[in-house]
């Protein structure tokens, strides 16, 4: 009899989220490795959801009480539950799923929750800081297996008691995407991705009015989209920016044209939250061979990774200087070439392959102890 596994996140394939591009490319695995594959979560919406924090918590809590309430119903016990961290506090609802179920539970957490909340300043310390947390934490210690996105976060699940193993994110599988008529990428940096309340961007903006300044034709490209964003345009304007162009997410194509043409690339952290996310990006990032600036804190893991790359400055928030003068170091780049983007997929293919390996490994090995 085939093993039940149940993929549980917000936002499940088909959406475009990078979180459902993840957890479906682990449920193919698993259906090619002899699984009954089924996810929990929603199937559209990430591109539409509201900027209204009310409603987002509304949302929230409503998708938390349908997924038990599922559960209570289902005639079909799983095996094996694997959730992300989508909502916030999914582990929660995640956990009481696979003790009324009687499954084994796999957490690959996205986000360190309610660290990051308190970091970032979206929750206060406090009673229900307080409650929240032994709720988390009691959750975390009823999984199975636990992975984190990297040491830093590994480290502060340990604190807490939880042993866990390290998986960063692989970049989405761009194979076959149509070629895009992408805007010519070779004198501009380009910060493309979320615009969100973890990310420091005002350094960027910084680095880029002191190039402005000096007499560079340098272009900074922010594309994509988040809660930062407006905030962002006001700081631009206020700075008297004439270089800065926002615009909105590139098609796959586009945007892999994008990032092998550009300058430099740029990925972003608030210090504050090291250990408790990793910037999704930089999986994609890394495997180019463009220059790599991370704004970011200067010890951790992430910064021991980046200082072996060619090409990279790591730099710590606020230092704008240091970015401006990278930048201006930098020589113009090439035409893109066939063999860059070649390259670029097959260290992609071989990074996720061997993080679905570990998946399949994991699920097998959780099987045989149910």
């Amino acid at each position: 009899m085939r093993k039940r596994v149940l993929l549980v996140n917000k936002f499940i394939p088909p959406d475009t989220a990078p979180t459902s591009q993840l957890i479906g490319a682990i449920g193919r695995a698993l259906e090619a490795d002899g699984w009954d594959v089924a996810f929990a979560g929603r199937r559209s919406g990430y591109s539409t959801q509201s900027p209204s924090l009310i409603r987002r918590l509304a949302d929230e809590a409503g998708f938390h009480c349908a997924l038990l309430a599922g559960s209570l119903f289902s005639r079909h016990r799983p095996d094996l539950v694997i959730a992300l961290t989508s909502p916030p506090g999914l582990i929660v609802p995640a956990s009481l799923l696979a003790k009324i179920s009687r499954s084994r539970l796999i957490h690959w957490c996205m986000d360190l929750y309610p660290d990051v909340a308190v970091a970032l300043g979206a929750l206060p310390a406090g009673r229900i800081e307080a409650l929240i947390r032994w709720a988390t934490v009691r959750a975390y210690r009823t999984c199975d297996l636990v992975v984190a996105l990297d040491d830093d976060m590994a480290e502060r699940f340990g604190a807490a008691g939880v042993d866990s193993e390290v998986l960063a994110p692989w970049p989405p599988d761009w194979r076959g995407a149509p070629a895009e008529n992408a805007p010519d990428m070779r004198g501009a940096w380009l910060y493309s991705g979320n615009l969100g309340r973890a990310h420091d961007w005002e350094t960027m903006l910084e680095a880029q009015a002191i190039l402005e300044r000096s007499g560079s034709t340098l272009r900074l490209v922010i594309q994509g989209s988040g809660p930062a964003q407006r905030a962002a345009r006001e700081r631009a304007s206020s700075l008297g920016l004439q270089r800065v162009e926002w615009r909105p997410p590139a098609p796959e194509g586009g945007l892999l044209k994008q990032i092998h043409e550009a300058r430099a690339l740029v990925a972003s952290q608030r210090p504050e939250t090291t250990g408790m996310l990793y910037p999704s990006k930089l999986s994609t990032l890394t495997l180019t061979e463009t220059p790599l600036i991370w704004i970011g804190s200067p010890v951790g893991a992430i910064a021991a990774e980046l200082r072996g790359r060619p090409d990279t400055l790591v730099a710590p928030p606020g230092d704008a200087a240091q970015v401006a003068a990278f930048l201006r170091s930098l020589p113009s780049r090439p035409r893109l070439r066939d063999l860059d983007i070649s390259r670029f997929l097959e260290k992609a293919t071989e990074r996720r392959n061997d993080g679905l390996e570990r998946w399949k490994r994991w699920a097998s090995r959780e099987s045989a102890e149910a």
